[in-house]
């Protein structure tokens, strides 16, 4: 034992000396685990309240792209609606070479302006061109364009 003590530069510690340093280094370390621990666990809450943020960011994202895409859905409808009121007419009418009524898919004779006021949104004003003013009226001396 002589060796030992020689060893650690002739000192004698006692029994309680050890016991209190080991007491010391035990609580030193617990204060270190607890601090830690609690750093951990307050970033724990951050990071919890981070992604509570977000995930209402989210939602809140979520339900305005809902809403464009239910206002898309009612303008396109709308669009449609208006698609299918849309009158225009295209290919061959048969029309008389007489009286100019025009015959309907029904096989009715119509005047064409009545014909043209069911299948367009067009509408008629009338006149008379000069022509026909001099051959209806030929005493007025409207000049012919011609």
């Amino acid at each position: 034992m002589g060796g030992a003590m020689e060893y650690l530069g002739m000192a004698r510690y006692s029994h309680f000396i050890i016991l209190y340093w080991n007491a010391a280094v035990r609580l030193g370390v617990f204060l270190i685990v607890v601090f830690l621990l609690s750093s951990v666990r307050s970033w724990g809450y951050e990071l919890a309240r981070r992604v509570e943020e977000r995930t209402a960011l989210l939602a809140m994202e979520i339900e305005e792209r809902k809403r464009t895409e239910a206002e898309r859905e009612v303008v396109i409808a709308e669009l449609r609606d208006a698609l299918s009121n849309v009158k225009h007419l295209h290919g061959l009418l048969p029309i008389c070479a007489s009286c100019k009524r025009i015959r309907d898919d029904h096989g009715y004779w119509n005047d064409v302006e009545e014909y043209i006021r069911k299948h367009t949104e067009a509408d008629f004003t009338h006149g008379i061109c000069p022509d026909c003013m001099n051959k209806l009226y030929p005493g007025m001396g409207v000049p012919s364009p011609t």
